[in-house]
């Protein structure tokens, strides 16, 4: 997916948005006029500002009013909102009007025979190649015993969290290699997951740290964490992590809040 391809995702995606805040706006039945919020000591008081042909009136909502409060404050967000959304839809369509219709990715998508010819992940990135995860690359060929949990995507998996990172994955559609050796200064590494961007292409590793009550397990952890951070690779920023312990196991919902936040 180049950048075209994910501007124009979350164009679809905004405007779904859009659609959603206006039909809450449409149906709202919100009173005439805005509100006007002003500091009464450590309280606030509430007022109803209505302008009609260039008068302006503004009334007190006591505290049996307070119902017209919270519609016109709901009124005002939402009046806020609808406006920033379409400021973004703006931006973007300005954006693809400007942006070169021919990018690499672009053309490597309508030739297939680039990836013939070139190694494109090496050259390009792997932002640039749509087939990025089903390419060979070399994994880890540590304990081969120990990969017994089977995944929706086919592979072979070392624990039941990795299978659950792994299926939530596959299931919304975002491109990953397990384990795939990578790196590190002047080590080489086998994250638990490589990662790419839905909309966007972009490249996080995934590091599912899975026995933090284990004291020989956290030496590991902080001498790799350093190793990562000394080489660029921040929590947030290029990599991602979850964790568990025996008592507090890894759930679907930590997984999926890891996916909504940086990978859709």
């Amino acid at each position: 997916m180049d950048i075209e391809d994910a501007m124009m995702a979350e164009k679809r995606v905004l405007l779904k948005k859009l659609n959603i805040y206006q039909d809450k706006f449409e149906r709202g039945n919100f009173p005439e006029g805005r509100i006007q919020i002003n500091k009464n000591g450590r309280g606030y008081k509430y007022y109803q500002v209505i302008q009609k042909d260039r008068k302006i009136t503004r009334k007190y909502l006591k505290k049996d009013k307070i119902e017209i409060a919270k519609s016109l404050a709901i009124k005002n967000l939402l009046q806020k909102q609808i406006s920033s959304t379409k400021m973004e839809i703006a931006a973007i369509d300005a954006y693809i009007k400007r942006h070169p219709r021919e990018t690499p990715a672009r053309a490597i998508k309508n030739q297939p025979a680039y990836r013939k010819l070139i190694d494109i992940p090496s050259y390009f990135g792997a932002e640039c190649d749509d087939n990025w995860d089903k390419a060979e690359y070399e994994k880890s060929n540590k304990n081969p015993e120990k990969l017994k949990i089977a995944t929706l995507k086919g592979d072979l998996v070392r624990s039941k969290a990795e299978a659950m990172i792994a299926d939530a994955l596959f299931r919304n559609g975002i491109q990953y290699r397990y384990e795939c050796r990578l790196k590190v200064g002047n080590e080489y590494f086998y994250p638990d997951f490589i990662v790419k961007n839905k909309r966007t292409g972009k490249i996080y590793i995934w590091e599912h740290y899975g026995m933090m009550d284990d004291q020989k397990y956290i030496s590991k952890y902080i001498y790799k964490s350093k190793a990562y951070v000394e080489n660029g690779y921040v929590i947030s920023l290029n990599m991602l992590a979850t964790f568990e312990t025996e008592k507090i196991p890894l759930d679907s919902v930590g997984i999926d809040r890891v996916i909504e936040n940086y990978l859709l």
